[in-house]
């Protein structure tokens, strides 16, 4: 029997993990890259000399890389003060990306999101203290407006950006598609399912192609531009992402 083929969304440097799990699981996969990460640096220029944040929110292994890099150049000291704060992080691969870096994660919820690390936040932890929100341009902004509304104060680091990718492989993706040679499509943010719909032009896929969305809030993106949703982990990492799109295929 011919092996499934999944069309993976991510940037081909960030692809590897997922490519890897589902090949561990009988697949065959296309990397179609529907993002560029672009840093962001005008952030640098508001450091303030000594921050006197009460805790550090990350949710993204990219919000960390494209926070931790240009500190390590231009301020090893504010670096080194926030390895000293209580950190929080969304995601699995957020959290290996902190390890990685030095930080030790005080806490990081069992369902990957924003909104269940916001419901970790008691009232009285957050009133009158300031948070440090570290971000992507895209990011949802629920974490610290859940802090403002407790009466907490939250500076937001926006550094990276997504964009669309400067050259794709469209027309050969939408052959494949149009000759029945994808089985699924894996989507990892919401940024993945807006430009893979840009990109194609909003061209109808059929209803025998599964739509996988590694968590919920791109699992609404899909719902939003497709009208339906087949596949979303109970956890978002790479490792439940694949299984999940394996058990979908062996209950079919």
């Amino acid at each position: 029997m011919m092996r499934k083929t999944v069309l993976i969304t991510r940037p081909k440097a960030q692809a590897q993990d997922l490519a890897v799990a589902l090949e561990a699981c009988g697949f065959q996969c296309i990397i179609f890259p529907t993002i560029e990460i672009v840093p962001l640096t005008d952030w640098l220029s508001a450091l303030p000399s000594l921050p006197d944040y009460s805790a550090v929110f990350f949710t993204s292994a990219n919000g960390v890389e494209h926070f931790v890099e240009p500190l390590r150049r231009v301020a090893p000291d504010f670096l080194a003060h926030i390895r000293r704060l209580p950190i929080y992080a969304v995601g699995e691969k957020t959290r290996a990306r902190l390890l990685e870096a030095g930080f030790a994660v005080a806490t990081m919820p069992d369902k990957f999101s924003a909104a269940e690390l916001a419901a970790l936040l008691p009232a009285k932890s957050i009133a009158d203290r300031k948070f440090l929100f570290v971000r992507g341009k895209l990011s949802q902004r629920l974490l610290p407006e859940h802090i403002r509304a407790l009466g907490g104060s939250c500076d937001e680091y926006e550094v990276y950006d997504t964009c669309l990718p400067e050259s794709a492989d469209v027309e050969r993706v939408k052959t494949l598609l149009e000759r029945g040679k994808i089985d699924a499509i894996a989507f990892t943010s919401p940024s993945t399912v807006k430009n893979f719909f840009t990109l194609l032009d909003g061209y109808p896929l059929a209803e025998t192609i599964k739509l996988a969305a590694i968590g919920n809030t791109t699992a609404q993106a899909v719902r939003t531009l497709y009208g339906r949703i087949d596949i979303v982990p109970t956890q978002s990492t790479s490792e439940n992402f694949a299984l999940a799109i394996a058990e979908a295929f062996h209950t079919a």
